[in-house]
């Protein structure tokens, strides 16, 4: 059972050009397909907001090493790998650079900056985020991060980061504006508010409508009746639409109010839409992390980019 909303904009506005969004958007890129994507997303993404683009390659040397030459001479064997893998993640950095200022209505070249360091990916992708306003990566690559999606060293980056983390499914090109909506899941969680913002802002900044998605499962918790549960959704569901409102009065606002545990129905509307925005429930360190059964099923089953939020992030 689905119960739809609709606020119409009253003659919406683009965001204006004149007022640039503070803080970086930083993306890993090594060179797949997949850090493509992510790098073309991320692009548009520092373009929209008129903020700086930070193109992050991190070589990992653990695979190259010459098990003879590090035995005759380790010294010069442990200089001579670390000094080709710097130039091997400079090079990419630049491609990726080069790549960025291609993508139609992405950033100006001044503004796009190339780092190419030895290490961790993970390391380097959490230190860039205490000062982006956004990290962007793709479901897979990144060195460490290849894999599963959501394996130890991605999972590290999307439940640790210091400011919210776009996860980029399908084709870097696919992004929310008209026709294709941002939507955020909103429940009881410290971090609904905080998504709920953040969403609001991107769907403001493309153009887009804004779907607000309430779930309550089945059966009912707590022996509570149907009525009650389904009543409780509904009002968080018009709160977060009211709170939408508050902060970007011409938005085009739905809410939708579905009988279904809450991952599935976000990827259920993940199939139009442009952008899915999460909170997720998390320590915020390395040593101590979580990242919550919705979040991490909704960045696995997602048909489009996921954007995963915790309540320490700033709106």
């Amino acid at each position: 059972m689905t119960t739809q909303v609709t606020t119409q904009p009253c003659a919406h506005e683009a965001p204006s050009s004149a007022s640039p969004v503070r803080g970086a958007v930083v993306v890993g890129y090594d060179g797949s397909p997949s850090s493509v994507d992510a790098l073309t997303w991320a692009a548009a993404e520092a373009g929209a907001r008129r903020a700086g683009l930070r193109v992050l390659s991190v070589a990992d040397p653990g695979p190259h090493v010459d098990a003879r030459a590090l035995a005759r001479d380790p010294r010069t064997a442990v200089r001579r790998l670390f000094r080709d893998e710097q130039e091997a993640a400079e090079r990419r950095a630049d491609e990726g650079v080069r790549r960025a200022t291609q993508v139609e209505g992405g950033p100006l070249d001044r503004a796009v900056r190339p780092e190419g360091s030895v290490g961790s990916a993970t390391a380097a992708l959490l230190d860039a985020s205490r000062q982006a306003a956004l990290v962007v990566i793709g479901n897979r690559g990144l060195s460490q991060l290849a894999g599963a999606l959501l394996g130890s060293a991605a999972f590290s980056v999307t439940a640790g980061a210091a400011c919210p983390v776009v996860v980029v499914r399908g084709q870097g090109g696919l992004r929310a504006g008209p026709g294709r909506p941002v939507v955020v899941g909103v429940d009881a969680s410290p971090g609904a508010d905080t998504a709920l913002a953040l969403a609001a802002d991107h769907a403001n900044l493309t153009s887009a409508a804004l779907v607000v998605l309430a779930a309550w499962p089945t059966p009912e918790p707590d022996g509570r009746p149907e009525a009650s549960v389904r009543a409780g959704a509904a009002d968080r569901a018009e709160a977060a639409r009211e709170r939408a409102l508050s902060l970007h009065p011409d938005l085009e606002v739905t809410t939708r109010v579905v009988r279904e545990r809450p991952a599935p129905a976000l990827v259920a509307a993940s199939g139009g839409a442009g952008l899915v925005v999460v909170g997720a429930r998390g320590a915020g360190n390395v040593h101590s992390l979580q990242l919550g059964s919705v979040s991490h099923a909704t960045v696995h089953g997602s048909r489009c980019p996921v954007a995963v939020v915790r309540a320490t992030h700033s709106p």
